[in-house]
């Protein structure tokens, strides 16, 4: 009876005890990974904490481990980039970095997140001390308000930089939101930088615009009121975006993308989309308290539901049946689509309601 019960000469007592010591060691093993897990989930301001001593210590590789990999994969030219190093741009104008406060936004829905998607599960406002070389770019010297996003692992899937807006009428939103509108506007920019073709392009902001109507618009048959229209509301998307830092820290102001505008220049040249933006380059486009406002805009309403009358948002075909049924000029096309009136659900809630106007800067 006691070979039956022996094993290679191990009893089964010797062997239940092995077993028990294994599953034991597993069950350790177990805790500990659950602990881990856990600690990662609360880490968040961790991250944070490293990302800066990164940027302190000028370890800017040490930034990947702790990016989502769509997020490294967005920034890694960027900042591999010795042009940018060299001039300064973005996080490189950053000479050192003191985290002075960092708390959890408790409502996200105040942050437009449209292109970040889904992935966004956490919002974490932080306060720095910066020490800056131009102070140019992105940040300033002194104290900067910065947005981590993060993804379920606690991934960095953005950073953003906003200027405190010190106005008692301006709302909450207005501190963190890239599409707010800028005052004291007068005059265009001379460029633009536009990531194309996993590429940094300084591009002259009237050649940007030009390709952009071409791009967005694109028909050379279309009425001219209604190509202005989109000219002048593609320029102010575009000036919006070089005062406002929508990628801030990554060396550019737009993507060649409908993430932004389409920038495509293998596009085929139309003269007439040319003709249009030069007849309103002088022109600036403001809201009823003189501001610079994004010129939001769609093919047509089935793209975007604000895309009518009052509803802020642009629509290229629409413009195009107001011009040549309705004999609407550029300047009604765009009032039609901008204006903003009480009770009429407006895309842009930052945007003043009012009759919008415009300047001429002759530049």
């Amino acid at each position: 009876m006691v070979r039956m019960v022996e094993l290679k000469g191990i009893s089964i007592k010797v062997l239940m005890k092995k077993v028990f010591i294994v599953l034991l060691a597993m069950g350790v093993m177990l805790s500990n990974l659950i602990n881990v897990k856990f600690a990662f989930a609360k880490s968040c301001d961790q991250y944070i904490r490293e990302y800066y001593n990164c940027i302190n210590t000028k370890d800017y590789s040490g930034l990947y481990n702790l990016f989502c990999q769509s997020y490294y994969e967005e920034t890694n030219c960027i900042y591999e980039n010795l042009e940018n190093r060299k001039n300064h741009v973005g996080i490189f104008d950053i000479k050192s970095a003191k985290v002075k406060s960092i708390c959890r936004e408790s409502d996200t829905k105040k942050f437009e997140l449209d292109t970040y998607e889904s992935r966004v599960t956490s919002i974490y406002k932080v306060t720095v001390e910066m020490k800056v070389y131009t102070g140019k770019d992105c940040f300033v010297a002194g104290d900067n308000v910065c947005y981590f996003l993060f993804d379920s692992s606690n991934k960095i899937v953005g950073c953003w930089n906003f200027e405190e807006d010190d106005s008692k009428e301006a709302s909450a939103i207005a501190t963190v939101s890239y599409d707010t509108p800028v005052a004291n506007v007068n005059k265009n920019p001379d460029t633009i930088r536009v990531y194309y073709n996993n590429q940094i392009h300084k591009v002259d902001f009237n050649k940007y615009v030009k390709v952009v109507e071409r791009c967005e618009v694109g028909y050379s048959s279309w009425n001219f009121e209604a190509l202005k229209a989109c000219a002048v509301a593609i320029k102010n998307y575009g000036i919006v975006r070089v005062k406002k830092h929508k990628y801030a820290g990554q060396g550019y102001d737009v993507k060649a993308t409908e993430a932004d505008q389409v920038y495509n220049t293998k596009k085929e040249n139309i003269p007439i989309c040319n003709d249009a933006v030069d007849a309103v380059w002088n022109v600036i486009w403001l809201d009823s308290k003189d501001r610079v406002f994004p010129g939001f805009h769609v093919h047509s309403k089935s793209y975007n539901s604000y895309a009518v009358k009052n509803g802020g948002v642009l629509s290229q075909t629409g413009a195009q049946k107001l011009a040549k049924e309705n004999g609407y000029d550029w300047v009604k096309i765009l009032r039609y689509y901008y204006d903003r009136k009480k009770g009429v659900a407006y895309y842009n809630s930052e945007v003043a309601v009012g009759t919008t106007t415009f300047i001429n800067i002759f530049k």
